[in-house]
């Protein structure tokens, strides 16, 4: 999932948001916690760039392509297996053309156009996650 960094600073956990914090040592002597090490400070710019590259536009809701593109990597990093597809309907959505369950059918013909094949759709929709509850319920190792 990607955060806007705008986000991820007023939710308190962007380097930005950290102060400078006493805190209560076990002997009762105070210590000081320091800012963010610069290495945090460069991973956060890293993903700041990342991130506006990625979107273009900087704040704009995924598309279908680039929800699918996140598939794409997944199945190429885990192999299909191993993933599968979901949606968060009710906080919105956020994917131009998958933004109900109605347009649910537009993910299956994306990905039957990119190169998959039915077997394939089929463990993405669903079979992965049967067959992993099946798994944990026969008790078997995954």
């Amino acid at each position: 999932m990607v955060c806007p960094p705008g986000l991820w600073r007023a939710q308190g956990r962007g380097p930005r948001s950290r102060r400078v914090q006493r805190t209560q040592d076990t002997r009762g002597k105070r210590s000081r916690s320091e800012t963010p090490p610069s290495s945090e400070r460069h991973r956060y710019a890293s993903y700041l760039a990342a991130y506006t590259t990625y979107s273009r536009t900087q704040w704009r809701f995924a598309t279908l392509a680039d929800y699918l593109d996140a598939v794409d990597y997944a199945v190429r990093l885990v192999g299909d297996d191993h993933v599968g597809l979901s949606s968060d309907f009710n906080h919105g959505g956020g994917v131009v053309g998958f933004a109900h369950v109605g347009e649910a059918p537009n993910v299956t013909r994306e990905l039957l156009r990119r190169g998959y094949t039915a077997g394939q759709v089929r463990k993405l929709w669903g079979a992965n996650f049967l067959r992993v509850l099946r798994q944990a319920q026969e008790g078997e190792a995954l």
